[in-house]
């Protein structure tokens, strides 16, 4: 069976830096797979991706970190275009769910 199969669902996580895309990532997984900081600084770097594996049911669930936007390093060009390389030639296929990360928290200007 390869990665096209339809037993394989991609998740991409998209959020401004410190939202908590990796921590969720992190539960869906239950393991700590994708690093994490307890302060609103950019720590993915690239993307990254681990599977779930529901062995039950032959299912593969691949969740997919990817940098934050509004990156705390000022890379938000940089990142992006970096992120539509990778999905492109790596997730070509497609993803099936795109899960957008808001911080309602945030004060508003």
């Amino acid at each position: 069976m390869n990665s096209d199969s339809c037993k394989f669902t991609k998740i991409l996580l998209v959020a401004k830096t410190g939202t908590g895309k990796s921590t969720f990532g992190n539960f869906i997984l239950e393991a700590n797979k994708f690093k994490t900081s307890s302060i609103p600084n950019s720590e993915t770097k690239e993307i990254e991706s681990y599977i779930v594996n529901e062995n039950a049911t032959y299912k593969y669930t691949i969740i997919i970190d990817t940098p934050g936007t509004s990156d705390s390093y000022g890379n938000d060009i940089k990142n992006i275009k970096k992120m539509v390389e990778t999905l492109e030639k790596k997730y070509a296929n497609g993803i099936k769910s795109i899960l957008f990360f808001i911080d309602y928290t945030e004060k508003k200007s």
